[in-house]
């Protein structure tokens, strides 16, 4: 994985969430680099999102996002709209966004949002032409 900290860390990023919602986004975090260990990470202090993508680019490169909530923490999907999702977890009804909950670290453990997120990639990858 590649950090790209010019808005702060990781760690920063959740510094301001409980201790279960830090263990969660970490979780996430290893789901994400599991699925895509060549990732970029793109933290946003600030907004409290840390971005994954093939690259550091937010809209071309980014296949996904760690947004984190007070009980729960969204997977978004950052070109969610042209996924396929024959299994129906991605919610949100955006442009382009779509997200599917996390609230537990057993929610990592379905194949369909392995499949999704790995799908994601595929679709970034080929979007953007690169191997």
């Amino acid at each position: 994985m590649k950090s790209i900290n010019e808005s702060g860390t990781f760690k920063e990023t959740i510094a301001k969430s409980g201790p279960e919602m830090r263990k969660l986004a970490a979780a996430v975090r290893k789901f994400i680099t599991d699925v895509y260990p060549a990732v970029y990470e793109v933290p946003w202090q600030r907004l409290r999102v840390i971005g994954y993508g093939i690259g550091p680019k937010k809209n071309m490169e980014h296949f996904c996002y760690i947004g984190l909530y007070g009980t729960h923490i969204n997977l978004g999907f950052n070109h969610g709209l042209v996924l396929d999702d024959p299994h129906g977890i991605l919610d949100g009804a955006g442009k382009t966004f779509r997200h599917v909950k996390i609230e537990k670290p057993a929610d990592l453990q379905k194949p369909a949002l392995r499949q999704l997120l790995a799908s994601a990639v595929e679709e970034r990858i080929r979007a953007n032409k690169k191997t």
